[in-house]
């Protein structure tokens, strides 16, 4: 007949062979080597199952979790289309004559060689970068949507961090942040390759 006895060390009960009475056996539930009474202790009782407290505690943050996630979600949508109205207003205000020469082309006068074209573009660069250089609010606005950009991003990122499933906030803003810094290197690749060009 089988011996049934409660674990001493996290109180479930075991059930071994008669056979070892008196030995010791290793709780299968906690791993912890206890002693085997002589005869069975266990007193079969209707007690209701315990919840663990981490899974208590887990169900109770579920909620504000979620919440948290659409908070900073909405936060990083937010940052994200400013980074862009910020973009947009960097265009927009870019001076008259820089946008003049940018869209023009090389003067109409006959035939041009190649070492004439690439004097001239070298010419536009120049003027264009040395206006923009005068110009403060251009860096004023870039850098301001560059922050809000990261700032985006990293919202973005601790929205999904609190939950993935059902975010569509977090992976918005996510995706706009990480657009727009995109945008941003490459324009900076494009100025940094036109300026070498031109030096």
């Amino acid at each position: 007949m089988p011996i049934r006895f409660y674990c001493a060390s996290c109180a479930r009960p075991i059930e071994v062979d008669d056979e070892h009475a008196g030995k010791v056996a290793a709780c299968p539930y906690c791993r912890q080597v206890v002693p085997v009474p002589p005869q069975s202790t266990y007193v079969p009782t209707a007690q209701p199952v315990e919840r663990s407290p981490e899974v208590f505690e887990t169900a109770a943050l579920a909620p504000r979790r979620r919440q948290a996630a659409r908070t900073y979600g909405t936060y990083a949508i937010v940052l994200g289309i400013i980074a862009y109205g910020l973009m947009i207003a960097t265009v927009l205000l870019t001076p008259p004559q820089v946008r003049e020469k940018l869209a023009s082309g090389p003067p109409a006068t006959g035939p041009v060689s190649r070492q004439e074209l690439a004097r001239w573009q070298e010419q536009q660069v120049r003027e264009v970068l040395e206006e923009l250089r005068n110009n403060p609010l251009q860096p004023a606005l870039g850098c301001g949507g560059l922050f809000f950009a990261i700032c985006g991003l990293v919202l973005g990122i601790a929205s999904l961090a609190q939950s993935r499933s059902g975010n569509w906030r977090g992976f918005v803003g996510l995706g706009l942040s990480v657009l727009y810094l995109l945008l941003q290197c490459a324009g900076s690749l494009f100025f940094v390759m036109l300026s070498r060009g031109a030096g």
